[in-house]
């Protein structure tokens, strides 16, 4: 079956965003799907093409397709055939040969390397499968945090700890899958929907109750009044409620707390006890998902603890099947545009 041209340049657009990672050539994307990629120290803006296989027969009709003036025109094809190599430079097309080569020569620079095989028929992955790994929902939660200005990617890299490239590279996919626009700027609701299918906090139920002036907690590190970095902060619904959450339970309900890393947890655990059987209406921990969750933490009125960012208890409350669906249709938070 013949594919349509729009999906062969689509799909051309995600393999050559991918190939530019694996080759760690800075590239950028813009809203008419122009890419900009760092050609020996300079800027030089590509359209790109794609096509099934371009045979030294083709290249005539190929390279009459309309590329804006100040782009390079460049073809990722399933195949390039003999002379079509050289007929494309000829006339000053790039061209990407999914078989495994990547061709661009621009002014005095060449870029002319082997790759690995990249056929057109691999499956894509499912949304929520592009938001499986850590540094993937690092980069949702970043989006979702401020939705009309979003922070770069070597903002969000910076902050979470994850490579500039993981972040570049999770970004373009996103914005293939539809979940982030051109400008980055998130889909609402729907990267908040898929972020949710993948939200999965390992909860872990304590013995006894934690106050939050005790002062073993600042033996461990954990200073409640210190807001400035990362740290412990309420989420689920007692930070739901903190920020207005129409949720229906007290704010001495019991406490799920986050917390930075593994030796925080190790440590309340130690101190506080592991409940064996689990009970309902217990204090809990969890190491955070992801950085953020513990870096952007709030002092609130009606909540001893420091909470988490309104979108993480909203992503709490909706892994809450029963409940907490119906809880943020009615929510939208105070100081904090609503993403679901």
């Amino acid at each position: 079956m013949r594919t349509a041209p729009d999906v062969l340049d689509h799909e051309a657009r995600v393999a050559f965003a991918d190939v530019c990672t694996s080759l760690d050539l800075p590239v950028r994307r813009d809203q008419h799907d122009l890419f900009t990629l760092d050609v020996d120290g300079r800027p030089v803006t590509l359209a790109i093409h794609g096509a099934t296989v371009v045979t030294p027969e083709r290249v005539d009709s190929l390279t009459r397709r309309p590329s804006p003036p100040t782009a390079v025109p460049f073809v990722v094809a399933d195949k390039v055939l003999g002379d079509a190599r050289r007929s494309l430079d000829s006339v000053g097309w790039g061209w990407l040969d999914r078989r495994g080569r990547f061709h661009l020569r621009s002014g005095g620079a060449l870029i002319d390397v082997d790759i690995e095989a990249i056929p057109r028929s691999a499956p894509r992955r499912r949304p929520s499968a592009a938001l499986a790994s850590r540094g993937a929902q690092e980069l949702a939660l970043a989006l979702l945090l401020d939705p009309d200005d979003p922070p770069g990617v070597r903002a969000i890299a910076r902050e979470s700890g994850f490579a500039p490239s993981t972040i570049s590279r999770t970004l373009a996919e996103l914005r293939d899958l539809g979940l982030v626009r051109a400008d980055g700027r998130p889909v609402i609701p729907d990267l908040f929907t898929v972020l949710g299918e993948q939200w999965a906090p390992r909860w872990t139920p304590l013995a006894r109750r934690i106050d939050p002036t005790d002062p073993h907690l600042l033996e461990i590190g954990i200073d409640v009044r210190d807001t400035s970095g990362a740290g412990a902060a309420a989420g689920d619904t007692r930070a739901a409620l903190a920020w207005g959450a129409p949720a229906v339970a007290s704010s001495d309900a019991g406490l799920s707390l986050y917390v930075p890393d593994r030796d925080a947890a190790d440590r309340i655990l130690e101190r506080w006890g592991r409940a064996d059987p689990p009970s309902g209406g217990v204090d809990r921990i969890a190491i955070a998902p992801v950085p953020s969750v513990v870096v952007h933490r709030f002092v609130r009125p009606s909540e001893a603890w420091p909470v988490v960012h309104p979108v993480v208890a909203a992503l709490d409350l909706a892994a809450d099947r029963a409940r907490g669906h119906q809880i943020l249709d009615a929510w939208t938070p105070e100081e904090q545009r609503r993403v679901w």
